[in-house]
């Protein structure tokens, strides 16, 4: 079974897996799939994805979380490629967009957030979402706020005019896990991570939301969720399954 993420480190179910970290990780953004699948093999969760994604040895660790500007970031350098990350050991992101009041809140604990209808639930026991509110020239004051929900692609928000931002990231859940064909347990939550921003008017924000890893099913892999989840996989010989791994919410100017 998964273990939750959305620290500035992945949470780890044992000693024995590694969690993700600001430098180190299965690979940068993307976490490891379940490692065998189907007759004589044990059926391994998928991990977590996040700015660097867990690993999946026996069980699965979560994935961690970046914000430009915080202390216990460490950004990458804008030369980095796919295949060589290069870290600067600053915390400011290439780009100089700098968040202050950040934080992060790993899955352990629980989120419950309101969107503007006022109905409230537990946020990391599915897929992601995201909130930007306008704070004007004020941290501390609420203007208009814009939501958004999982849909498996890119989706981008304009600022509509200069000044405060607070934006707002719930990362996706794992999928659950099956021993003898029935529930075994649930995935890891995924974690929140916030700050505020000074946009300009027409600065453009990507982002994309997480997707809940698939639930186990008996004699068949499960999908990651997603953006980054790591794949589930079975094991034949006790119909045990293990759910895929959860996704994180990522921003880009």
């Amino acid at each position: 079974m998964g273990h939750h993420g959305g620290g500035w480190r992945g949470h780890t179910p044992s000693s024995e897996v590694l969690p993700a970290t600001q430098t180190t990780g299965y690979k940068f953004g993307i976490g490891q799939s379940g490692v065998g699948g189907g007759s004589g093999s044990n059926g391994i969760a998928g991990a977590g994805g996040g700015y660097y994604g867990g690993f999946a040895v026996e069980q699965a660790s979560g994935g961690s979380s970046f914000v430009s500007g915080n202390e216990n970031c460490n950004a990458i350098s804008k030369e980095s490629t796919e295949s060589d990350i290069i870290h600067t050991n600053q915390a400011n992101h290439y780009s100089g967009k700098i968040f202050i009041n950040s934080k992060t809140i790993d899955g352990e604990q629980e989120m419950i957030v309101e969107d503007l209808k006022k109905y409230k639930y537990n946020i990391n026991d599915g897929n992601g979402y995201a909130k930007i509110t306008f704070l004007g020239k004020e941290e501390n004051a609420i203007d208009t706020e814009y939501l958004y929900y999982y849909t498996g692609n890119e989706q981008k928000f304009i600022a509509p005019k200069s000044g405060n931002y607070k934006i707002e990231c719930w990362g996706a859940s794992g999928g659950k896990a099956r021993a003898d064909g029935s529930v075994a347990g649930n995935g890891g939550n995924g974690g929140y991570t916030s700050g505020i921003i000074h946009l300009n008017n027409k600065d453009e924000l990507y982002i994309h939301i997480g997707g809940k890893g698939a639930d186990a099913v008996v004699g068949q892999n499960s999908e990651g969720g997603y953006n980054g989840g790591g794949l589930g996989t079975w094991d034949y010989g006790d119909d045990e399954a293990s759910g895929g791994g959860r996704r994180s919410n990522r921003y880009k100017t």
